[in-house]
């Protein structure tokens, strides 16, 4: 029985490994400035640590009262092409939001960068 759940085990870390590489092949940044209500039942589980905001914007727009207005969106895709998209008449707050966005999009290239190296090593590419 525990081969069984090593196997499974196995089996599973290799198809979330398998999903993070094809994840690799882009990367977003996006920065909001507005505001957003929701209760805290909706972006948290009794019981539970994490946070559920990707799904809970994923499924629950309609539901979500907000007000969101983009300040950045960043994308970089694998063959080096980006895309920036910034908005025009920036206020004091929204110049303090493109500091923030510029370390989001930093934090994130190195994140890709030490996945991609988990995943090289993992499957022993010499890359």
């Amino acid at each position: 029985m525990a081969d069984t759940d090593i196997k499974s085990g196995l089996k599973n870390l290799a198809h979330k490994v398998g999903e993070a590489i094809e994840d690799l092949a882009s990367l977003e940044v996006t920065t909001y400035s507005g505001d957003f209500t929701v209760n805290i039942s909706d972006i948290k589980e009794e019981g539970q640590d994490a946070f559920k905001i990707k799904s809970l914007m994923q499924s629950m727009q309609a539901g979500v009262q907000s007000k969101l207005n983009l300040v950045a969106y960043s994308r970089f895709e694998i063959d080096s092409d980006a895309s920036n998209i910034v908005r025009q008449n920036l206020g004091d707050e929204d110049k303090m939001l493109i500091e923030v966005h510029k370390e989001m999009v930093k934090a994130a290239q190195e994140a890709r960068a030490s996945m991609f190296n988990f995943a090289r090593e993992l499957l022993k590419l010499n890359i």
